[in-house]
């Protein structure tokens, strides 16, 4: 990812036939890259402590209905599902209050159905 001029790298060791093929179905593939290293790719970056899914084609619905967040592939992370914070590619987060935000590739904290932080970044995948 290049976020402030600077660019920052993670690999993520999953062995597929072509990324199409990982991501095309919908299915949830996780993913084993430490939380350190999803935070390192974005200075700015928040992750909450508490549960953390990470992987390909993560969707994960809320206690309540309009809640919900969505990522092709990153980290997300939760606590005690009040707040949720993200980092990767393809985030789609749903606040309690109906607020919707979308960032191609960066991270985004959402906490008590508001957007508090949106860090945009330009996104590089290698494979």
């Amino acid at each position: 990812m290049k976020f402030g001029g600077t660019r920052k790298w993670i690999v993520i060791d999953h062995q597929a036939s072509s990324l199409f093929d990982v991501i095309s179905g919908g299915s949830f593939t996780p993913t084993n890259v430490t939380q350190t290293k999803w935070k390192s790719l974005i200075e700015k970056a928040t992750l909450e402590e508490y549960r953390n899914i990470q992987g390909f084609n993560i969707d994960i619905p809320g206690k309540q209905k309009s809640k919900k967040m969505r990522m092709r592939i990153g980290l997300l992370a939760c606590k005690e599902n009040k707040c949720s914070s993200c980092i990767g590619f393809g985030v789609s987060i749903t606040g309690c209050g109906g607020q919707s935000k979308t960032t191609a590739c960066g991270s985004v904290h959402a906490c008590h159905g508001a957007i508090q932080n949106n860090n945009k970044a330009f996104g590089y995948i290698l494979v």
